[in-house]
C-alpha cells in the first residue's frame, strides 16, 4: 500500500506564478508528498501597495490573462507550429496531385540533401515528422506505463495549500478534489484562493497523471489508488498543518465528486463535517457517453490495450464545459491539460465508479451541498438529484442552476459570484455551527 511521507513545504508570501493576481496577503504553501523536490514554481514578484488597493474579483479576465501569459504564449507557439506543419503537409499533398495531373513524371525534390523521387527520407517532410512524433509518443507512453506497473507506489504527487494571514481567523479546513484532466494550479487554484480568503485553510493534490504529479497523462485505471492518495495527504495536512479543533470540509468538482464520495464512504461518518459537490460525476450524461456498441465492448479494448486513446466522446470536454469563450480558451491554454480522447481503461473505470456509487447513495451520511448546472451534458444532473433523494444525510441541500453548464466557473461573472457565494455561506454557516456545538472550539 502506498504511503505518503510527512508533508514539507516552503512558505511564499503572495505566492508563485499562478497567484500573482492576488490583491490581499495570503500564504501559499507549495508542498510535496512522498519526497517531491521543491515545486516547479519561481518566486513571484512583490505585490505593490497600489495593487493591494484594487478590488479583487474571483475571475478578473485581464489579471488572469496577465498571470498566465507565459504558459499561454508557450502553448500558443506550440499550436502555431503544429498548424504550420499541417499546412505545409496539405500543400505538399496538393502539389503531388498537381504533378500527377501534369503527366506523373518523377521530379527532383527540393530538399537540403537532394533526395530524388522521394526514395530517400526527407527530413523536412511534415508527414515524416508527424510519424516520428507519433512513434516517440507511443514509446514514451509504453515506458511510462511499464514504470507505473513495476514501480507501484513510487509516483511523486504534487500538493499545495493556502492559508489566510492574520488577522483573518481560520474557521475551518477545506480539502479540494479536482476532476478528470484537471489540476490544482489553474482554475482550481483560483477557487482555492477564494475559499482561503473566506477564512479556510485549503489543501489540494494533483491526482496521478494530472498536473505536476507523475503518471501516464490522464490515466486512472484504478480509482481506489487515487482515493488512497487523497486520504493520505488530507489526513497528513489536517494532523500536521491545519489548526486544531476546527471543522473539516471537502470540496469537489466533476470526477472529484465521485472521489470525494468514496473518501467519505471509506472513512465513515464523523471524519468530515461537510461535502460540496460541484458538477459531481454521480453518473455520466447519455449525451456525452461513448456510442452504444463501444460502451458495452469497452472491457475488451481495456483488457488488450488499456492505454489506447480509442474512446470517442460526443464532444470535446472543454467545449461543452465552459460557456464563456475566453475562459474556455484559458482552460485549453494550460500546458498540462490534455484534450485527447480518454484511454480505454480509464473510461471503463469511470463508468464502473458511477455504477458503484449509484448502488451506495443510501450510505452517504455526510452533510451535503449539491450544486449542478441544469444544462450539464457531461455529468447527468438527474443523477445528482437521485443522490439528493436517496442520501441518508440529515443535512443536505440541492441547487440545480438552470441554464448553467458543467464547469460553473466558466459561466458569466454574475453567475460565478452567485454560485460560489452560496458555497462560502454554506461552509461558514456549518463551521460556526460546529464551533458553537463544541463550545467555541470547533469540531471534527
Amino acid at each position: 500500500m502506498k504511503k505518503a511521507n510527512d508533508v514539507v513545504g516552503e512558505e511564499l508570501i503572495g505566492s508563485a506564478n499562478y497567484l500573482t493576481l492576488l490583491r490581499e496577503p495570503i500564504i501559499t504553501r507549495l508542498s510535496s508528498c512522498r519526497n517531491i523536490q521543491s515545486p516547479p514554481f519561481p518566486p513571484s514578484s512583490k505585490i505593490t501597495s497600489a495593487q493591494k488597493e484594487r478590488d479583487m474579483h474571483l475571475w478578473p479576465s485581464a489579471t488572469i490573462r496577465d498571470s498566465f501569459k507565459l504558459d499561454y504564449l508557450r502553448k500558443l507557439d506550440w499550436n502555431l507550429q503544429r498548424m504550420k506543419i499541417e499546412k505545409e503537409s496539405q500543400k505538399s499533398v496538393k502539389q503531388n496531385l498537381l504533378d500527377g495531373q501534369d503527366g506523373g513524371a518523377a521530379k527532383q525534390l527540393d530538399s537540403p540533401r537532394g533526395q530524388v523521387n522521394g526514395k530517400a527520407a526527407d527530413l523536412t517532410n511534415p508527414k515524416a515528422h508527424g510519424r516520428d512524433r507519433m512513434v516517440a509518443g507511443l514509446c514514451g507512453e509504453t515506458l511510462m506505463l511499464l514504470s507505473c506497473c513495476f514501480c507501484c507506489g513510487g509516483l511523486k504527487l504534487f500538493t499545495q495549500w493556502w492559508t489566510p494571514l492574520p488577522p483573518t481567523e481560520i474557521v475551518g479546513t477545506l480539502a479540494i478534489v479536482h476532476g478528470f484532466t484537471g489540476e490544482t494550479s489553474w482554475f482550481v487554484q483560483l477557487t482555492a484562493v477564494h475559499f482561503a480568503k473566506s477564512g479556510f485553510a485549503v489543501c489540494a493534490i494533483d491526482h496521478q497523471g494530472h498536473g505536476f504529479s507523475d503518471g501516464l497523462i490522464a490515466h486512472i485505471p484504478d480509482i481506489n489508488l487515487v482515493v488512497d492518495d487523497c486520504i493520505s495527504f488530507f489526513d497528513s495536512f489536517r494532523a500536521n498543518h491545519a489548526p486544531k479543533n476546527r471543522p473539516s470540509f471537502l470540496y469537489s468538482e466533476s470526477l472529484g465528486g465521485a472521489i470525494a464520495l468514496l473518501i467519505t464512504l471509506r472513512q465513515g461518518s464523523g471524519a468530515w463535517d461537510g461535502l460540496i459537490l460541484n458538477g459531481a460525476m454521480c453518473g455520466i450524461s447519455p449525451k456525452f457517453k461513448p456510442p452504444w456498441p463501444l460502451e458495452h465492448l469497452l472491457f475488451l479494448v481495456a483488457a488488450v490495450i488499456p492505454t489506447w486513446r480509442v474512446v470517442p466522446t460526443r464532444g470535446s470536454l472543454p467545449d461543452v464545459s465552459f460557456k464563456e469563450e475566453w475562459k474556455r480558451k484559458l482552460a485549453l491554454a494550460s500546458p498540462r491539460r490534455t484534450v485527447a480522447r480518454p484511454r480505454a481503461a480509464t473510461a471503463l473505470e469511470l463508468l464502473r465508479v458511477c455504477k458503484e456509487l449509484q448502488g451506495k447513495f443510501e450510505e452517504v451520511e455526510v452533510p451535503l451541498l449539491i450544486v449542478h448546472g441544469g444544462d450539464d451534458v457531461v455529468c447527468d444532473p438527474a443523477c445528482a438529484e437521485e443522490l439528493y433523494r436517496r442520501a441518508s444525510s440529515k443535512d443536505k441541500t440541492l441547487r440545480i442552476h438552470e441554464g448553467l453548464w458543467h464547469q460553473l466557473v466558466g459561466e458569466p461573472q454574475e453567475k460565478v459570484d452567485l454560485v460560489f457565494g452560496e458555497m462560502v455561506e454554506w461552509l461558514r454557516t456549518r463551521a460556526e455551527r460546529a464551533a458553537a456545538a463544541n463550545g467555541g472550539g470547533g469540531g471534527a
